[in-house]
């Protein structure tokens, strides 16, 4: 992605050229992104596989019937994002657990997840608590309840935010749509796909359904921005994490605000 559409995006949300062009050398030197050449720049390989993952919200996930058993993962950090992004919640020190309710053999599982950066060392396992206490722990990892109620509130918010978008000017426009959309398919590429008996499909497959709608309009706001640069129309909505514009996301998420040069 060039710098310079980079640097008008930040712009949008009150970001500078420097801070842009600063954020930018240190994903860089983080292994986060790559520069291909002068002014031109792409998310690094690692960074990449784990945007693809991301860009799977648009399709539901592939289930089975649950029979009770777990995928329980030693020796992986639980706080890392790509446990996160399979659904694992932490169940003790270096242990991570979740249903084994998707349509993926463990093998193949644990090949994506080391993809991803799970350390070689880690093993994944099914296994099936003896213990009801601590079936009961387990399940108690997650709230169903919450997560329906979040999904069923992001809905409503991509809806009202449809509503009002012909009536803002077209730089509101552009925020809007990457905010609410950005923080929608964070929570879809997040939600971890629990049984029925533990959290309802219906709330997050009702969110999927709004964010497809978003996802057009929005593609339509930011279709003669990226135009300007070049960038594919597959690459027009920013908030669809396609496969230029999640540079734009490592920079607004920077927690840093590098001083301004002289």
């Amino acid at each position: 992605m060039p710098v310079a559409a980079l640097v008008e995006a930040g712009a949008l949300f009150g970001l500078t050229g420097n801070h842009v062009r600063v954020t930018l050398r240190r994903l860089c030197e983080e292994g986060r992104a790559a520069r291909l050449e002068r002014g031109l720049y792409q998310l690094s390989e690692p960074a990449a596989r784990v945007n693809r993952r991301v860009r799977a919200w648009s399709r539901p996930p592939k289930e089975r019937r649950w029979d009770g058993r777990w995928w329980v993962l030693a020796g992986a950090e639980c706080a890392d994002q790509t446990l996160r992004l399979y659904g694992f919640a932490a169940a003790g020190t270096g242990l991570a657990v979740r249903p084994a309710n998707l349509a993926l053999e463990a093998g193949a599982l644990l090949v994506e997840l080391r993809d991803l950066g799970v350390p070689e060392e880690a093993e994944l396992m099914l296994a099936q608590p003896a213990d009801p206490a601590c079936e009961r722990r387990w399940r108690g990892l997650w709230d169903g309840a919450a997560l329906a109620r979040a999904h069923d509130e992001t809905s409503d918010a991509l809806a009202s935010s449809l509503e009002g978008l012909d009536a803002l000017a077209e730089r509101d426009a552009l925020r809007e749509t990457y905010l609410q959309g950005g923080a929608a398919v964070h929570q879809l590429a997040f939600d971890p796909v629990l049984p029925e008996s533990i959290a309802p499909s219906e709330p997050r497959e009702r969110l999927r359904t709004a964010l497809l709608e978003y996802d057009r309009v929005g593609r339509r706001h930011w279709g003669a921005f990226m135009a300007r640069f070049g960038l594919s129309r597959r690459s027009q909505a920013l908030h669809a994490a396609p496969s230029e514009a999640p540079l734009v996301a490592h920079l607004l998420s920077d927690p840093t605000r590098p001083e301004e040069a002289a």
